[in-house]
């Protein structure tokens, strides 16, 4: 396990140490606790695809299990991995070169990932959020380009969009709004990117208001990864990537992965949100009906799509995962 750093990130949590390394020749903020097993924990993030936000997960899953446990972030998410002067020195993306934001793109970026710096451990377990859901499915079908997908003995799909994205009911409302208004947003974030002063106090009074405590920054507290996610993603470029993404999302991601599903089900455990607007319940109905006697999951009714939020969300989320792991 390699991680070369291409510029050192100054930040670095009581157990997570996130540095920017090259993926998929992209700068790429990869998030790391070593353990002492053989085994190691992936986690994917949902879009946007920020690392910071899973690090009271990533830590929590780290010390109850003792295996090595990362979190990588999707190029382009966060101003760290924007292909900049100050990012890369490859002159071809700085050409722009760049491959299109789409999340067949983020696939072949976290293939990449697990063949070059995974592939030493016995056993790999994926948790993706969201979208990372989807991404872990294209990484572990049989087609895909993944020399290390026999390593990967358990994928934990956690409020996953990994069918009918395009009809979710955040599918036709959300998604459209996004693009409608994605411009303007795009301006807004990057005048508050703009005075970091006013960026800080801004995103330090979401974090107070939300977490309900000025510590904002103690070690235990949601509010101190959520102020650094916030943070990182504060840029017009960087929502420009978030909405194409998404856009791409609702052209990919259609129907259920029913080979990978019928022939691997022991592999997989499914937690879905029941009010999930990416997933609505005949969303969640399409898939009990199909692979419901087959494949371990569970509904549960106080979930949120965006569980990394949540302190409470975050447990309920990791109760599953530890019983599955």
């Amino acid at each position: 396990m390699d991680l070369k750093t291409t510029a050192p990130i100054k930040i670095v949590y009581p157990s997570m140490d996130f540095k920017k390394i090259t993926v998929f020749n992209h700068p790429t903020i990869v998030g790391t606790i070593s353990g002492s097993s053989k085994t190691c924990v992936l986690v994917i993030p949902g879009n946007p695809g920020s690392p910071y936000f899973y690090t009271p997960f990533c830590e929590s899953i780290q010390k109850s299990t003792g295996y090595s446990v990362f979190t990588i972030s999707h190029f382009g998410h966060t101003v760290d991995t924007l292909i900049t002067p100050s990012n890369t020195q490859n002159s071809d993306l700085l050409n722009n070169n760049i491959p299109p934001q789409t999340v067949a793109n983020q696939v072949l970026h976290k293939i990449e990932f697990i063949d070059t710096h995974l592939s030493n451990f016995e056993n790999i377990i994926l948790i993706g959020h969201s979208v990372g859901s989807y991404i872990c499915n294209e990484i572990m079908r049989e087609k895909s380009s993944c020399k290390s997908k026999h390593l990967i003995k358990k994928a934990c799909l956690i409020t996953p969009t990994i069918s009918h994205f395009r009809p979710s009911w955040n599918g036709q409302n959300t998604l459209p709004e996004l693009n409608r208004n994605m411009e303007r947003d795009a301006k807004g974030m990057s005048v508050i990117g703009y005075f970091y002063v006013v960026q800080c106090v801004i995103i330090y009074l979401v974090c107070l208001f939300k977490y309900r405590t000025l510590d904002v920054w103690s070690e235990s507290k949601h509010g101190r990864h959520m102020f650094q996610g916030i943070m990182s993603m504060v840029n017009g470029d960087c929502m420009r990537n978030f909405v194409a993404m998404a856009n791409t999302e609702a052209v990919d991601i259609v129907d259920l992965p029913e080979n990978l599903f019928k022939n691997s089900p022991e592999k997989f455990f499914i937690l879905y949100a029941k009010d999930d607007k990416w997933c609505d319940e005949w969303i969640v109905e399409h898939f009990q009906k199909r692979f419901g006697e087959k494949i371990d999951h569970a509904v549960e009714d106080k979930l949120v799509h965006a569980w990394v939020e949540e302190p409470e969300d975050t447990e309920i989320v990791l109760k599953h995962v530890l019983e599955r792991i």
